[in-house]
């Protein structure tokens, strides 16, 4: 299991594996590469040293070209901490397993 999976799969638990819609979401044989890719990024970034913004934002969303997973805009980090709390909590759970060395 590679650390992006990981990530993927803490976000995911945090999110009771549902995505904000309400629909399933996938395991991670079923995440587009793109996705997967910027999850990897994500990871990257963490172990870097940056903080959830910055893996967020520059890692994560600068891989989607600053689209969602599904297509769209993305939200900022701090749109979700105010109006999407369990999404922000899983993105920072997803930071803090990477970033306290939990994901190896």
């Amino acid at each position: 299991m590679t650390i992006a999976q990981r990530c993927y799969e803490c976000y995911a638990e945090g999110m009771a594996w549902t995505a904000h819609d309400g629909s399933p979401l996938p395991r991670w044989d079923e995440v587009a590469e793109h996705v997967r890719l910027a999850w990897g990024a994500f990871a990257g970034a963490v172990l870097a040293g940056a903080d959830l913004d910055a893996a967020y934002h520059r890692a994560y969303l600068g891989l989607l070209g600053g689209m969602a997973a599904g297509g769209g805009p993305a939200p900022t980090m701090a749109h979700l901490r105010a109006h999407s709390p369990q999404i922000a909590a899983a993105w920072e759970a997803a930071h803090r397993r990477v970033s306290t060395g939990m994901a190896g």
